[in-house]
Order: structure tokens, then C-alpha cells, then sequence
């Protein structure tokens, strides 16, 4: 599977699903994140 930033939501759903089937974690953040971590 190759790294895309932008996925449509049936294509997104199944890369979690895949990713989850190889024992990742897939999370979520947004901007905030980088005020917590510098």
C-alpha cells in the first residue's frame, strides 16, 4: 500500500482495515498535536 494523503472514505476504510490486519494502530490528531509535542 502506498502513502497517499488524501483518500476517498471506501479506500480510507479499507486501508484501516488492512493496516489493523498487520497489527497497527491507525490514530487521528489535527493541528493541537503540534503544540503538545514541538
Amino acid at each position: 500500500m502506498g502513502i497517499e494523503k488524501l483518500l476517498p472514505l471506501d479506500r480510507a476504510v479499507e486501508a484501516v482495515a488492512e493496516l489493523k490486519l498487520q497489527g497497527k494502530r491507525v490514530v487521528f490528531t489535527n493541528g493541537c498535536f503540534d503544540l503538545l509535542h514541538p
